[in-house]
């Protein structure tokens, strides 16, 4: 992601599905099939309680809702529990948003569960947007710094988040004094 960012691109569909671990340990950011350029971005059309869940082949569902891949012309792009909150209302995604994704992902590798709950789509969009997380669970070993840091990136307010990839990954190297966190968003190795 990191160097995506760099690159003036933005994924927009970060979640643990589009990462791999090679042989050799080290760590690719796979499917890029929603990037987009930062400066280029379409604003889309929001997620509104009526509208019905929509997989990528046009079914819909009502069994599974938050799992969905919605890229259908006029919804939202994207994996809903993995996405930022300005990416669920239809404004344009930028590298801030992929920070959120990243640390979604994070925060349920850290402490066993996402940082958001809701019974269905709807439910889950109201508490990302709200910045209603779950508790950390009493006995995590997860340093203060590292949680701050995660916490931070999945602040509901963009401009509240980290300034940049960069900025968020050398808080966590710092919090964790190991390169892991690198590897992950930059895809090295």
């Amino acid at each position: 992601l990191e160097a995506a960012h760099a690159g003036a691109l933005v994924h927009r569909d970060f979640k643990p599905d589009n990462v791999m671990v090679g042989e050799t340990g080290r760590v690719r950011v796979l499917d890029f099939g929603l990037v987009r350029a930062s400066e280029a971005l379409d604003p889309i059309t929001p997620i509104k309680p009526s509208t019905p869940s929509t997989r990528e082949s046009g079914e819909t569902s009502e069994a599974n809702p938050l799992g969905l891949l919605l890229t259908r012309a006029g919804s939202v792009l994207g994996t809903p529990v993995y996405m930022a909150p300005e990416q669920h209302v239809g404004e344009p995604a930028d590298a801030r948003s992929d920070q959120f994704s990243f640390c979604v992902t994070a925060f349920e590798a850290l402490f066993g569960r996402r940082p958001f709950a809701g019974e269905s789509l709807i439910a889950l969009i109201e508490a990302t947007r709200s910045g209603e997380l779950r508790a950390i669970p009493s006995d995590s070993a997860v340093s203060r710094r590292v949680r701050e840091a995660v916490l931070r990136a999945l602040a509901a307010d963009p401009g509240l988040r980290w300034p940049s990839m960069t900025a968020l990954l050398a808080e966590l190297e710092a919090g964790r004094g190991r390169p892991r966190w690198a590897l992950l968003a930059a895809g090295g190795g």
